[in-house]
């Protein structure tokens, strides 16, 4: 099936990424390699100066070290990964630079904007180059 699946996790709510890696499992073979990804919003210039480095560090560890217990608690060896910037900018970069062929991606409860599926989601499946599946 899928050689590479990247499963983006969105650390405001970590439970998703259970289902998320569940049905990467489905979609997987013997060979698949899975990767997980979070994206942090990046900081506005005015505010990032003012927060000590440490702090940032301190919060991409958390994320990764989060990241690597859900994929512990459902026994799946992944890569783990850890970005700043615009969530649908660093997923579809990273897709592209690392041969992804499948990204199982999170969809939250549409607001007005967004109605179909979440904004981040929305984007990913518009202009990624690879299959998108979209997970409520």
């Amino acid at each position: 099936m899928y050689k590479k699946i990247l499963i983006p996790v969105d650390m405001s709510h970590p439970e998703k990424a259970v289902n998320m890696i569940s049905v990467a499992q489905k979609l997987a073979d013997a060979d698949t390699k899975f990767v997980m990804l979070n994206v942090a919003a990046m900081m506005p210039a005015y505010l990032e100066g003012s927060i000590p480095q440490e702090y940032l560090e301190i919060s991409r560890k958390a994320a990764r070290d989060k990241m690597e217990a859900v994929a512990k608690d459902v026994g799946i060896q992944a890569e783990i990964e850890v970005k700043s910037g615009k969530a649908e900018n660093e997923i579809l970069s990273f897709a592209e630079a690392n041969d992804i062929d499948m990204i199982i991606v999170g969809s939250h409860k549409p607001g007005f904007g967004d109605y179909l599926i979440g904004s981040t989601a929305a984007r990913v499946v518009r202009h990624a180059k690879c299959p998108v599946m979209v997970l409520r």
